[in-house]
């Protein structure tokens, strides 16, 4: 018998066995599956990550004692107008992209189940969110056909192009990139030995104290850079280091996660974090002391990192899960195309509302500008 449970988790409190357990078979037996659609992932993110929204909601399709499907999301309010709702996925956030937690041979049937909900949820104002949906998703088409026949309104706007790079080809990394590229990280790499003995370091903690050390090594270098200066470096922020401190404990439990280091002597001075999951090696977080910034560590990390990569059969994709940046024209042209899918509109009337709000808030704005660009100063008005 097929069919839909919708489940609600608050803070501090534990999903049931029966999900996680369904959850991480989908998982495992299903290779389309990412690394961003785990439990570890989705759940740790929802605990640490989102301020606001307490609750998780989590739309589950069954088929008998088999789970087909996930859509977990939490509702977040317009503090303007409480009565309209944002449900917002919690699994395909930021500039991660990750497709529905659903298995392939039930799609579409899934697809029914979701919009099932949906319309039954129309009583109310909603609008639900899908941050990172690939253009090559196999929910896409079938999710926007349901959506067309049921009168619910459908949006896909690309927004983003994610860059890949398949680490098959056994060629060695260098003769793989342009001749000026690699000329320039050969001239950076010599200059760095220079200065004192260079070496990588790969590290796949097994035990909490190795991935202690590790965290706090890998906090360190990235807080000695710009997001240190920024203010948003891990180590400054409680919520999000208790975040990839619980998924890092997670994912090494499993074997997934690798800690890379540049070192000169003894001193870290480049680090990436990343796992390996399906097949795919996701760079999470890349670190360098901006203090050895003309060295190009960050370039020379990479190069080692990707290195790694090729040379382990295990791994066919390095994923550098995040919306393509200049720096990373150089190791790949290949893309993958992302984008935003909004499900649901406000009723009739609503929409001038919002209009009006966002309007009026433009023109306010526009009147504070222009009163201090024409207001004297103190010492005009001293006649000073």
């Amino acid at each position: 018998m097929q069919k839909y449970i919708v489940t609600e988790l608050t803070a501090g409190s534990h999903p049931p066995q029966w999900l996680i357990s369904g959850w991480e078979r989908l998982v495992r037996e299903h290779g389309t599956i990412r690394l961003f659609q785990t439990p570890m992932w989705v759940l740790n993110y929802w605990q640490f990550r989102y301020r606001e929204a307490t609750n998780l909601r989590l739309l589950v399709g069954k088929d008998a004692d088999q789970i087909i499907g996930i859509i977990p999301w939490v509702i977040q309010s317009s503090r303007s107008f409480p009565f309209f709702s944002t449900w917002r996925t919690v699994h395909a956030v930021g500039e991660y992209d990750a497709d529905w937690i659903c298995h392939p041979d039930y799609r579409e049937t899934f697809v029914r189940m979701a919009c099932d909900y949906f319309t039954r949820e129309r009583r109310s104002w909603f609008r639900y969110l899908h941050s990172a949906m690939r253009e090559d998703s196999g929910v896409l088409e079938p999710l926007k056909i349901e959506c067309q026949s049921r009168g619910i309104p459908f949006r896909y706007e690309p927004s983003r192009e994610i860059p890949f790079l398949e680490t098959t080809d056994p060629r060695l990394i260098e003769q793989r990139l342009a001749g000026k590229f690699r000329q320039e990280l050969g001239r950076k790499a010599r200059k760095l030995q220079q200065l004192g003995p260079v070496s990588f370091e790969n590290i796949a903690p097994r035990d909490a104290e190795s991935l202690r050390s590790a965290l706090g090594e890998l906090f360190t270098v990235e807080a000695s850079g710009w997001k240190g200066r920024a203010g948003t470096a891990i180590v400054l922020d409680p919520h999000t280091q208790g975040f990839w401190r619980a998924f890092t404990g997670d994912a090494a439990e499993q074997d997934l996660l690798m800690l890379h280091f540049l070192r000169l002597g003894d001193k870290a001075i480049a680090a990436q974090l990343g796992a390996v999951f399906g097949g795919t090696y996701y760079s999470l977080k890349l670190g360098y002391d901006e203090q050895f910034r003309s060295y190009g560590p960050g370039a020379l990390m990479m190069r080692h990192t990707i290195q790694f990569c090729i040379d382990d059969p295990a791994i066919s994709t390095y994923d550098f899960t995040g919306p393509a940046m200049p720096y990373m024209k150089g190791w790949t042209s290949r893309t993958r195309r992302a984008g935003m899918v909004t499900l649901g509109t406000p009723r009739r009337g609503v929409p001038p509302l919002f209009q009006l709000r966002w309007y009026g808030r433009k023109k306010l704005t526009a009147a504070r500008e222009f009163g201090r660009a024409i207001r004297p100063t103190r010492s005009d008005a001293r006649g000073v």
